[in-house]
């Protein structure tokens, strides 16, 4: 199940939610938490934040699982890299979940999962 808030807004900015009482906390409220800005959330920053990044890297890769709880803040970024950063890809794995290609591996699943192959593959063109 894909979690979805109307409109744009961030899960981070809502996280953790008190399931118990009903309510959501601020990040921004928690103890020691850091306002938030264009490096840890940068959503907030400007959309021509990221231009001039393709000439400093040779791509980017943006991995999502379907299934994460922050898929469509993982959307978002995407695109707007894409705009600033021709040469990011962004792959979005069907079923995947946060994380999805370690729990595999770590709970010695055999054979690769989507985004495992997506991430070898990539980062081998690259190499």
């Amino acid at each position: 199940m894909v979690y979805r808030l109307p409109g744009y807004v961030s899960l981070l900015t809502f996280w953790p939610i008190d399931f118990v009482a009903g309510r959501r906390t601020p990040l921004t409220k928690l103890p020691g938490a850091a306002p938030f800005d264009k490096y840890n959330q940068p959503l907030l920053a400007p959309k021509d934040w990221f231009s001039g990044l393709d000439k400093l890297v040779k791509g980017v890769l943006v991995w999502g699982g379907e299934q994460e709880v922050l898929i469509d803040s993982i959307d978002a970024i995407a695109q707007r890299l894409k705009v600033s950063c021709p040469n990011t890809d962004y792959v979005r794995s069907q079923g995947g979940a946060h994380v999805g290609w370690l729990s595999h591996k770590l709970l010695m699943i055999s054979g690769k999962e989507e985004s495992t192959r997506a991430i070898e593959s990539w980062m081998a063109a690259r190499l």
